[in-house]
């Protein structure tokens, strides 16, 4: 009798030292948009120090307040706005963060919102 394989976060490797790189998709899947034709893929790198808030963040990821802009074509654009602080907060309980640590997670996760709002707006 074989046993099942463990399961494995597919998108994480730590091929150097305390180094972790994680894959994720080139656009968010709500966006709409049909990737067919690009690699679906990009090689993100995350410092150990960062792994928390990191994993925070993409709990929280579906979390932003979005607004629709109509297009001269017809169509709508996402405009990402902000990040919904108070579901990131929530998860930091639930997951049993301490408060004196929850502080620097929550400045940690506010800083790769603002870039990921950068990137998803560019």
């Amino acid at each position: 009798m074989q046993r099942a394989p463990k399961k494995r976060a597919p998108a994480v490797s730590s091929e150097s030292k305390g180094a972790a790189f994680i894959n994720l998709p080139d656009r968010p899947a709500d966006a709409g948009l049909d990737d067919s034709n690009e690699d679906p893929q990009q090689i993100f790198y995350v410092m150990p120090s960062n792994w928390l808030a990191w994993q925070i963040f993409e709990q929280c990821a579906d979390q932003w307040n979005v607004v629709f802009i109509p297009t001269a074509g017809g169509g709508f654009v996402p405009l990402y706005q902000s990040f919904n602080l108070q579901a990131v907060e929530s998860t930091m309980r639930a997951w049993g963060i301490s408060s004196k640590r929850s502080r620097r997670v929550f400045r940690d996760v506010k800083t790769i919102a603002d870039g990921a709002k950068s990137i998803l707006n560019g």
